[in-house]
């Protein structure tokens, strides 16, 4: 056995005192031999906060023995050498696990590494919602769609996150009409009840003999009477009563009289989807 000494080399004649090895050479130096099985111990004095929007993070460690080298890894991957700080940089969004591990000067290798975890939450759209805030943001691409954003009916988007779009709504209101007998061009009785609330109503009258063109009627009670607007009038073979129901963001309720010559007159049931202009006589309360 052979141990170096300020440059020189002694040979055996050693003595086991305590812990250590001791021998006394001729210089009156006294040299230790321990035996270190201990691995050292890495300590993460920094690192990124729990949750952030940052695709890079900066961790910086140390160790409990001196002169120690370190190996670091991100999530699964393999183990390299790195210093005493690690920059990552380009990370994904989600949850990330950084291992470092110390490594003292006879090679003893720390077992179980030092972990740090943290979330990478991006904010791609702007909106302040992330998948780390208490109401996660279900569209991160859309600054529109977020917890508590304004639902648009009929539109199949999701916009408040609760999982459900909502359809359009249909304003409903229930008729009665009656004309005179014999096919004559008078109106005796349009009348609505259980209109539904906050809607408004609209009666317009075309052809020979309208005592109007278009005019607005109020809404009682969630009733409304219109022959009242006709005094009387005769109204031409031809000539079109359209009663139109509407609410913002509903579907439209459109009741359209044609009157005819000897008989009584037609009655079309239409609709009217928000925001088109064209009258149908069905519409889905999902736009395509």
């Amino acid at each position: 056995m052979s141990i170096a000494v300020a440059g020189r080399t002694t040979r055996s004649g050693f003595r086991r005192r305590g812990a250590g090895w001791y021998r006394c050479t001729n210089t009156g130096r006294f040299v230790t031999l321990i035996q270190d099985t201990a691995p050292p111990v890495a300590r993460i004095t920094s690192g990124p906060p729990a949750q952030t929007t940052s695709m890079s993070a900066t961790s910086k460690f140390s160790s409990s023995e001196a002169n120690s080298t370190f190996q670091c890894r991100l999530d699964a991957g393999a183990f390299g050498a790195c210093g005493t700080t690690r920059t990552l940089t380009g990370l994904a969004e989600g949850r990330h696990t950084f291992n470092v591990r110390a490594i003292d000067l006879v090679g003893n290798v720390q077992s179980t590494p030092t972990t740090y975890t943290w979330q990478v939450c991006l904010d791609r759209d702007g909106d302040g919602f992330t998948s780390c805030t208490a109401r996660t943001d279900c569209n991160d691409t859309n600054g529109r769609v977020h917890p508590g954003a304004r639902e648009v009916p009929g539109n199949r988007t999701d916009e408040n996150c609760n999982d459900f779009s909502a359809p359009f709504q249909v304003v409903e209101a229930g008729l009665r009409f009656v004309f005179p007998a014999g096919g004559t061009t008078t109106v005796d009785a349009i009348n609505y009840a259980q209109i539904t609330k906050k809607a408004k109503l609209k009666v317009s009258c075309s052809g020979g003999g309208c005592p109007f063109k278009c005019q607005k009627v109020k809404i009682k009670r969630r009733r409304a009477h219109v022959a009242g607007m006709f005094g009387g009038a005769h109204l031409s073979p031809g000539a079109r009563i359209t009663v139109a129901f509407t609410r913002k963001q509903w579907i439209s309720k459109v009741d359209r009289f044609t009157i005819r010559s000897g008989a009584l007159p037609s009655l079309a049931q239409l609709c009217q989807i928000p925001g088109r202009k064209k009258l149908r006589k069905s519409c889905p309360v999902f736009l395509k």
